[in-house]
């Protein structure tokens, strides 16, 4: 571990406002007239999937009652726009799903970007099966889920909001001395995210740098401390401070 008071851990792998989002979209048939949510989840259900399977297009299984253990939640299921359709343009419908589950990340759990940069939650959105489209499927589902360096976390029956103190289940820590994963504080990690920041300037390495140095040593509870940045726009970001911990 450097014996300087920063390492730098960045870029940041996160979208749609810190909301990680696993899933692609794969090129298949248009939607015919019929039932628009055929086959769609209900929002509540609970799935125990893996991570590799959050990168699939559809869900994995079935549901599971939200009381055992499971690592997905509905969030909302959701219809294209009407002027879209399965075979639109790819990034208009992306753009689309993406913009409904970030409505619905911000309902379920909170949209302050400040605390919710701090935390390891993130989306995962999946579409209808080719039969299902063929059916008249347009519906998309948005799910939740709480991410660890290498696995998906298994998520409590309510999820927490975004609020101060943080609980270990969902609170962004890091792991590892010479290559930095983030991970929730429930599982092993050295760091714990203690402060974030907006910065108005543009977010340059050198920037986001020189606002660490100047914020961070008065907000973490160690001499050694990390960073981590998140570009909001070309002349904003969000400058994160990860204090040093003997779990």
């Amino acid at each position: 571990m450097p014996s300087v008071p920063t390492a730098l851990m960045r870029p940041v792998a996160a979208t749609l406002g810190a909301a990680l989002l696993f899933v692609g979209l794969a090129a298949t048939p248009s939607a015919v007239a019929g039932d628009p949510l055929a086959g769609a989840p209900v929002a509540g259900d609970c799935y125990n999937m893996t991570l590799d399977e959050t990168n699939g297009n559809n869900e994995a299984g079935d549901p599971v009652p939200c009381g055992e253990t499971h690592t997905t939640q509905v969030m909302a299921v959701k219809k294209l726009p009407s002027d879209l359709t399965w075979d639109s343009d790819a990034t208009k419908v992306t753009t689309a799903i993406h913009n409904g589950c970030g409505r619905a990340y911000d309902d379920t759990v909170g949209s302050n970007l400040k605390i919710r940069y701090r935390t390891q939650y993130g989306v995962a959105w999946f579409v209808p099966t080719d039969d299902e489209k063929a059916q008249g499927g347009r519906w998309y589902s948005c799910h939740v889920v709480v991410r660890e360096n290498d696995r998906l976390a298994s998520l409590p029956e309510q999820l927490p909001k975004l609020r101060l103190p943080l609980p270990n289940s969902v609170a962004r820590c890091v792991t590892g001395l010479k290559v930095y994963e983030f991970t929730t504080c429930a599982d092993n990690h050295n760091w714990r995210s203690s402060y974030t920041a907006y910065v108005f300037k543009k977010p340059t390495d050198e920037n986001i740098s020189r606002a660490a140095k100047r914020i961070c040593p008065r907000h973490v509870s160690s001499r050694a401390w990390l960073e981590s940045a998140l570009t909001i726009s070309r002349a904003k970001f969000l400058v994160a401070c990860y204090s040093k911990t003997r779990s």
